[in-house]
């Protein structure tokens, strides 16, 4: 599959917590906009990334889902190249 838009990112947010989310990141591609994205750091020293999800009745649903696995992967290549560029990186 072609792809003509690239993913571009527009923050990358520290959160200030000590906890696993260690930032929020918001990308566009092409025209599409997508706010919320996490950055995890879990206790086995790993990063990723997780797409954005809602809380209800006690329950998290992700709420933007990507079906191409070659997107997906480039979307959490190029946040977690962002996070760890100190200069593209805000505090909150």
């Amino acid at each position: 599959m072609k792809r003509q838009d690239k993913v571009e990112i527009l923050q990358v947010k520290k959160m200030p917590t000590s906890g696993c989310i260690k930032a929020v990141a918001s990308i566009r591609i092409g025209s599409i906009e997508i706010r919320g994205i996490k950055i995890i750091h879990d206790n086995k020293d790993n990063e990723y990334v997780t797409m954005p999800q809602r809380g209800y009745n006690n329950k998290y649903y992700t709420v933007v889902f990507c079906h191409d696995p070659e997107l997906l992967e480039e979307i959490e290549r190029v946040i977690l190249m962002a996070w760890k560029s100190p200069e593209k990186v805000q505090s909150i």
